[in-house]
């Protein structure tokens, strides 16, 4: 009976999948460079519409969801929403990566976010240069 007892004790206690101290390690995001290198490129994007907002014309189509004509319309400055929602949107994504620990979901949860982001800097890369070939 003695001996048994001391078995019980010797094993350890089950969490269920649980610790009790998780880290928030970068390195088991999955395509980590490559959200290193989308994130800049969202935050470049972002200071050049920014700088380049002046040049561009008072109104820019930016809703297109909305009816054709001046509901379209926005302040060109309002193009660095799709690209700030889409980081956000990835760096979500990304930090639920980190504490989830299906592969299958850190990958798709990675992988769409980094889809959105490359998706809103196409759509505001051919706005802008929509307008600016509509202008000459």
């Amino acid at each position: 009976m003695i001996k048994s007892e001391a078995t019980k004790m010797k094993r350890p206690l089950k969490t269920h999948g649980l610790s009790s101290k998780k880290h928030f390690d970068l390195k088991t995001i999955p395509f980590r460079h490559l959200v290193y290198a989308i994130l800049l490129l969202n935050l470049l994007m972002i200071v050049l519409v920014i700088f380049y907002s002046r040049l561009l014309p008072p109104q820019v189509p930016l809703l297109y969801g909305l009816p054709r004509g001046e509901a379209q319309l926005t302040q060109p400055i309002l193009l660095i929403l799709p690209i700030t929602i889409s980081s956000l949107f990835l760096l979500l994504n990304t930090t639920f990566a980190v504490f989830t620990k299906s592969d299958f979901l850190k990958n798709a949860l990675v992988a769409s976010g980094l889809f959105v982001s490359i998706l809103s800097l196409i759509t505001v890369i051919r706005i802008i240069t929509a307008v600016v070939v509509v202008l000459k």
